[in-house]
């Protein structure tokens, strides 16, 4: 278990554990990732920049162009160990998307064929 450092900030430390976790999971098993409270994160927009904590981010502070970088940065991350990924931007807390969330997720073909893995 890693544990997060007061300084680092939240979105920085999230890609640096998911890259860690690429590691130590089976490489034939595609990766979920779920890019959860965007109604948050859509607040914190509306104070603070992208570009406080992204200077290469080069877009607007739109909730969905932010997410949009966000989601790349995780896919890259994937990309340089050569891992399926299958990103979803979600608000857990919206009952209604909620359920169109998961159809989703069963929907994408190598999770419905493989099922699902945890790390340890």
């Amino acid at each position: 278990m890693r544990y997060r450092d007061q300084h680092i900030n939240r979105l920085h430390f999230s890609l640096t554990l998911f890259e860690s976790l690429l590691k130590k999971v089976d490489e034939n098993v595609p990766i979920v990732l779920l890019l959860n409270k965007v109604d948050i994160f859509q607040q914190k927009l509306e104070k603070i920049s992208l570009k406080v904590c992204f200077p290469d981010y080069e877009g607007s502070d739109v909730v969905e162009e932010a997410c949009q970088f966000i989601r790349q940065k995780f896919e890259v991350s994937s990309e340089i160990e050569g891992r399926e990924i299958y990103s979803f931007v979600t608000c857990a807390i919206d009952l209604e998307s909620s359920g169109t969330l998961w159809e989703n997720i069963l929907g994408c073909s190598s999770i419905s064929e493989g099922g699902f893995s945890t790390v340890e």
